[in-house]
């Protein structure tokens, strides 16, 4: 039975969705209809059987891969690297990093300009905002932490590397491949994409780049009240009604429902306080 050959490893906001599709224009390479199928989490792989898992690659491409940002979150989903090795040991995997602060910061920036967070001298995150009917139903796993607290934090953790590496060091050895964020998507990324070329043993291509996703963009922040209402009914979403009047946009900032990003939205203190973290090498 054919099975996916490789995995591309590493926490969201580190390129992951640029070399899913770098990689999926390959003739021989299939990279999934869908970018994240997680089938190797542990609620995913006790509901969908491996031939419904297969059915997301093309059976004409010769190398399957899955690039799948959960797969790099082992204290969130536990388990990961056992069970891709269960299913094939002889998978390669490629494993991204990025600048531990950087990519914290990114993607703290993400939830923070969907108004999931507030911010002062420390910063809150809210790590779904529902309905309170939901919280209600999910109150266990729905909860809101000081992002301050480092050792708790989800975030954080995404960052930590080394520590997100091990169960892959220990099963897979020979077959893993640690790329850094910062080389793969400068402009002096030849070296990069020769060695994963290499590692894919896959015929090279001349020239080629990392495809541009996720393009930094200042977005509105949304007010209490936005939220208010947001959570409120779906039918008073203000992001659906800016997507079908963008006109909306000006009015909202105007009246104070929206407000402007900053360029720099993050208190000192928290950058002081993610460097000192960081520099322990327990942390890595």
């Amino acid at each position: 039975m054919k099975k996916v050959d490789f995995f591309v490893v590493g926490a969201m906001k580190a390129a992951t969705t640029s070399l899913f599709k770098t990689l999926d224009n390959f003739d021989e390479i299939s990279c999934g209809l869908k970018k994240e199928t997680d089938y190797f989490t542990s609620s995913k792989n006790k509901r969908i059987t491996v031939e419904e898992y297969h059915k997301n690659f093309d059976v004409t491409c010769s190398i399957w891969g899955e690039c799948a940002p959960n797969y790099g979150k082992r204290h969130t989903h536990p388990g990961v690297a056992q069970r891709i090795y269960d299913y094939n040991p002889k998978a390669k995997i490629i494993f991204i990093r990025r600048n531990p602060i950087k990519r914290s910061l990114s993607e703290l920036k993400m939830y923070f300009e969907k108004g999931e967070i507030s911010h002062d001298s420390k910063i809150h995150w809210l790590k779904n905002r529902r309905s309170k009917n939901w919280k209600r139903k999910n109150l266990e796993t729905d909860y809101a932490f000081r992002f301050g607290d480092f050792e708790s934090n989800p975030i954080i953790q995404n960052s930590r590397y080394e520590y997100q590496l091990q169960p892959y060091r220990d099963l897979f050895r020979e077959s893993l491949l640690i790329m850094d964020f910062e080389k793969l998507t400068s402009s002096s990324c030849s070296d990069c994409f020769s060695q994963l070329f290499e590692f894919l043993n896959v015929s090279p291509i001349n020239n080629i780049h990392l495809s541009k996703t996720h393009e930094s963009t200042k977005r509105p922040i949304p007010s209490n009240f936005a939220l208010f209402l947001r959570e409120k009914s779906n039918y008073l979403n203000y992001e659906k009604l800016m997507h079908r009047l963008p006109a909306l946009r000006g009015l909202f900032l105007r009246i104070g429902f929206l407000k402007e990003s900053q360029k720099v939205w993050f208190s000192r203190s928290l950058l002081s306080d993610l460097e000192l973290f960081f520099s322990d090498p327990k942390n890595k």
